[in-house]
């Protein structure tokens, strides 16, 4: 078992909890079965074809590179937290500090009421 067959799994976890997909989704996605979903998420020694990864990559939407990448700080990472930056940065730069403003704003009045 190498740490790069470690990896793809865990990209692959990461991914689908950032799109808040479940296995059962991805897999209907991809045109896998969740079975196989499962397998590549948890057993490393479970081959993968570099078409069923790019299928898995593009039911992601993200960049088949991205699921082989050793970037070991994906789990130090808060999914939700990239996942709204992700969102951020893909809107028109207006819209995005607009958003972000109310956003704090929000935020500026749930603190001031939950103490």
């Amino acid at each position: 078992m190498s740490d790069f067959e470690l990896e793809i799994g865990k990209n692959i976890k990461y991914y689908r909890q950032v799109s808040g997909l479940t296995q059962e989704k991805l897999a209907e996605k991809a045109d896998l079965s969740v079975k196989f979903i499962s397998m590549i998420e948890s057993n490393p020694k479970r081959n993968i074809s570099i078409q069923s990864l790019a299928k898995i990559a593009a039911a992601l939407n993200v960049p088949l590179a991205t699921l082989i990448s050793k970037e070991d700080n994906l789990k130090d990472q808060r999914p939700y937290t990239k996942m709204l930056v992700d969102v951020l940065e893909k809107m028109p730069q207006d819209v995005s500090e607009s958003f972000s403003m109310n956003f704090l704003e929000n935020i500026k009045i749930f603190k001031k009421y939950s103490n």
